[in-house]
């Protein structure tokens, strides 16, 4: 063997070790736990389905965790719909399902149904949680106003459900709040507004489509009003949501969480009120100052006033 040759087989050597160093070959301990040694990594797959709900509504969980009831707060100019957001290799399309046929069934029950590993709900929760100085986690589903909570009037309230109309019951899966809305103020009766902070604006739960079809069913009749498939490389958003009909048709100055008050009646001085904080006036020091979106939000952006809030609210939510 020449000079040259030896020369050449040294440098192959040398490369060869150095690129040993640099991207060893992975042990059975160093893989991910979706790898598997001598194949491609499969990610974990997300959920195919997520559930949104928003608007005027009245979230309550049956005190034995088996369900959870998003009761629907008929008010002037709001409209009850559904919309599908569909999201595939094709792009993102928006259809709405026609339930106008059905509302009229006041004291009917909406079964959203699909097949689930667990039975009863749950609501995400996680680390510490203050409201009015902005810290907690985004999905956090201590954002929704409690009305029994100890910041609001801390006590059983008794709802005159005749105002409801139809329910929407869900019996599995773990809630957590979708979106907020901007930083509030908030006054009592004719009180002094004062800085709140932020809250729900959209409440939502996850579905894996893998495991069976969604279905809404009357439960007074027994009627499938609508069924939602898997398709593959395909998500979706099911936006369940009464919100004002028109922009153009809502006053600036409406304070939607007036209607509340027919469902949990008391004295007008004990009524709530918010409206936007102003810039500058936010005590929030979290990572969740910025507002998120949901997909439906490009696509239909919500008829919702910043200076009236239409946002749920839920009672019931500590007892057992």
């Amino acid at each position: 063997m020449n000079r040259t040759s030896i020369v050449l087989s040294g440098l192959t050597l040398f490369l060869i070790c150095a690129l040993s160093l640099k991207h060893p070959v992975a042990s059975a301990k160093s893989l991910a736990p979706n790898s598997t040694v001598g194949t491609t990594a499969v990610p974990m797959r997300g959920p195919s389905l997520t559930i949104v709900f928003r608007g005027l509504m009245a979230f309550h969980p049956d005190p034995a965790g088996q369900y959870f009831e998003a009761g629907i707060l008929p008010a002037p100019d709001h409209e009850l719909r559904m919309q599908v957001l569909e999201k595939s290799l094709d792009g993102v399309s928006n259809s709405v399902v026609p339930l106008g046929q059905y509302a009229n069934l006041k004291s009917d029950i909406w079964l959203l149904e699909f097949p689930s590993k667990s039975k009863g709900v749950s609501f995400y929760q996680s680390g510490s949680f203050d409201r009015k100085s902005g810290v907690g986690n985004s999905r956090d589903f201590r954002w929704l106003i409690d009305l029994e909570g100890a910041d609001f009037y801390n006590r059983k309230l008794q709802p005159n459900t005749s105002q409801l109309g139809v329910s929407f019951h869900i019996h599995s899966g773990e809630f957590y709040t979708k979106t907020m809305t901007l930083p509030l103020m908030r006054r009592r009766g004719d009180g002094t507004f004062e800085f709140f902070g932020r809250a729900a604006q959209e409440i939502a739960i996850d579905v894996f489509l893998e495991d069976g079809d969604m279905i809404l069913r009357s439960e007074q009749s027994g009627t499938e009003m609508f069924r939602l498939k898997e398709k593959p490389d395909t998500t979706y958003e099911v936006v369940i949501e009464n919100v004002p009909a028109s922009q153009d048709h809502m006053a600036m100055s409406v304070n939607h969480f007036q209607y509340y008050y027919r469902l949990f009646p008391m004295a007008r001085t004990d009524w709530y009120e918010f409206k936007v904080a102003d810039r500058g006036t936010s005590l929030a020091t979290s990572d969740v100052t910025k507002p998120t979106f949901t997909l439906a939000s490009y696509l239909s952006p919500m008829p919702i006033s910043d200076e009236a809030p239409c946002m749920g609210v839920g009672y019931g939510l500590n007892r057992p």
